[in-house]
């Protein structure tokens, strides 16, 4: 199976969830970039994450508080990169979602 080329971005454009063009929506920031996610892992996100922030784009991150276990160690990694991570509110146990914006124009949900 070919896989499809991410779309082009213009303002206002939507992408659907895929590891392709969450990577192409995260590096075409050039000033802010907001993330929530249930579970972050290593890979090519989080290195874009912490490439971003280093670069001075303004990253921000909201990790599920329901997996601090799993999540502490990339909550590290990115404060350490400078980005902002705040933990969800624990007042909502199942923040299952997954949600990038990169500079106030792309979405990836």
């Amino acid at each position: 199976m070919a896989s499809m080329a991410p779309p082009t971005r213009t303002k206002g454009s939507k992408y659907s969830v895929s590891t392709g063009m969450t990577a192409t929506a995260l590096a075409s920031a050039q000033s802010t970039i907001r993330v929530m996610v249930y579970l972050m892992g290593y890979g090519g996100i989080l290195d874009t994450l912490k490439a971003k922030a280093q670069s001075g784009v303004a990253v921000k991150v909201i990790l599920d508080v329901g997996q601090r276990d799993v999540n502490q160690k990339y909550k590290t990694l990115l404060e350490a990169a400078g980005a902002e991570v705040h933990w969800s509110d624990a007042r909502f146990p199942y923040m299952h979602a997954k949600v990038l914006i990169a500079d106030s124009s792309a979405a990836v949900l």
